[in-house]
């Protein structure tokens, strides 16, 4: 699909869209498609977006989701963070596949803080426990 673009107030084109995108094009630049009565954003063409995309991502690592750690804690240390770290970190894929890499690094840092407020609740938890194992069998003697 062959695409032309307002720079300015001049009509250039037509090009490809890995061309629109050499040429700095963005989600918001004014295009229209090749034989198409209309100019709009750029976004709104799918093949654009899905290139404009890509090209993201490319410069934007996918932050670490935290799941698999996520699990272990609500099934290992303390149910109730753990399953908020669930929520938190099922959705960092879909947030950076759909171009939101800031709230996807967000949900990541939940997901993280989360976690390892399960993992150290979890472990002071066991901690007392096996302190008052102790001191019991100690008063018992």
């Amino acid at each position: 699909m062959l695409y032309y673009i307002l720079l300015g107030e001049e009509k250039k084109g037509p090009y490809t869209v890995e061309a629109l995108l050499e040429l700095g094009a963005t989600e918001q630049s004014i295009v229209m498609q090749e034989g198409g009565a209309e100019w709009k954003i750029a976004g709104s063409f799918q093949d654009i977006k899905e290139a404009l995309n890509k090209k993201k991502c490319a410069e934007y690592p996918m932050p670490k989701t935290w799941l698999v750690e996520s699990i272990l804690v609500t099934l290992l240390c303390c149910q109730v963070f753990g399953a908020i770290a669930i929520v938190f970190s099922s959705q960092v894929e879909s947030l950076y596949r759909t171009g939101r890499f800031d709230e996807a690094n967000k949900y990541s840092e939940k997901a993280k803080t989360w976690l390892i407020a399960g993992f150290v609740t979890g472990f002071v938890l066991v901690l007392f426990y096996i302190g008052i194992s102790i001191l019991k069998i100690m008063l018992d003697r």
